[in-house]
C-alpha cells in the first residue's frame, strides 16, 4: 500500500516538472499520521468520533450505541418523573383540596404539613428562631414564606397524606437515576479517549488544492 503511494507521488511530481510553462501545478498531496491530540477532542465530544477518526469502527459503533442508550435512559426518567409529578399534583387536589399548577415550593409544603395553617405555624416559629429580637424581621420573614388563603389544603386521612408521600419521594429517586445518566456520559467519554488513544497511529492523505485542505483515511 505504501509502495503504491509512494509510486503514486511520484508520478504526480514528475508531471508537475514536465508541465508546460503557464500549466496549474497538481494539488499538493502529503502522507501524515493522525493525531491523538485530535482523537481525545472528538473523542471528549462525542464518544465513538474518536475511534472512528482513528479507523476504529467497531469501537466507534460501541461507543454510539452505549451514549445513545444513556441518553434515552435520561429522557426516559424525566418524562418518567413528569408523569409521577401530574399524579401527585392531581391526587392532592383530589384528597387534601390542593390546588393544581403551582410551584414545587408549594408540594413540597403540601407534603410536610397537614394544611396551610401548619404551614404557617413553622414558619412563625422558624421566624422567632431566625431573628429572636426583631419583631420586624419576623413579620417579613413570614410574609416572604407566606401562603395566600386561596392555596389552602388539608389532610384529614393519614393514608391519603401519605400515599401522596410516597409519590414525591417516587419522584426524587428518578430524577436521582437521571443524575446517574450524566455520570456515566461522562464515564463513556472519558473511556473513547482512553480507547482512542491505544490505537495505533494511522496514516491519511492531505490534499491541499488552491489552499483547501482535504484529509482521506486510509486502512
Amino acid at each position: 500500500m505504501v509502495a503504491f503511494f509512494s509510486a503514486t507521488l511520484e508520478v504526480i511530481t514528475s508531471y508537475g516538472q514536465e508541465s508546460a510553462p503557464g500549466l496549474t501545478m497538481p494539488p499538493e498531496i502529503v502522507l501524515e499520521p493522525k493525531s491523538h491530540k485530535k482523537a481525545i477532542a472528538l473523542s471528549l465530544l462525542l464518544p465513538g468520533l474518536g475511534e472512528q477518526y482513528m479507523g476504529d469502527k467497531f469501537g466507534a459503533i460501541r461507543a454510539y450505541v452505549i451514549e445513545g442508550s444513556i441518553w434515552a435512559t435520561l429522557f426516559g426518567f424525566r418524562w418518567y418523573a413528569g408523569l409521577v409529578t401530574k399524579n401527585y399534583i392531581l391526587y392532592a387536589h383530589a384528597n387534601s383540596g390542593a390546588k393544581p399548577g403551582e410551584s414545587e415550593a408549594y408540594y413540597d409544603a403540601v407534603e410536610w404539613y397537614e394544611d396551610l395553617e401548619a404551614y404557617r405555624r413553622y414558619i412563625r416559629e422558624e421566624a422567632r428562631y431566625l431573628y429572636p429580637d426583631n419583631l420586624e424581621g419576623q413579620h417579613q420573614y413570614f410574609d416572604e414564606h407566606n401562603l395566600s388563603d386561596n392555596l389552602t389544603w388539608s389532610w384529614e386521612d393519614e393514608s391519603e397524606w401519605g400515599k401522596y408521600r410516597s409519590l414525591r419521594k417516587e419522584k426524587r429517586e428518578i430524577l436521582q437515576r437521571a443524575t446517574y445518566c450524566i455520570g456515566a456520559a461522562l464515564l463513556n467519554r472519558v473511556i473513547s479517549a482512553v480507547i482512542a488513544i491505544h490505537e495505533p497511529p494511522r496514516y491519511g492523505l492531505l490534499i491541499e488544492p488552491n489552499g483547501f485542505k482535504f484529509f482521506v483515511a486510509l486502512k
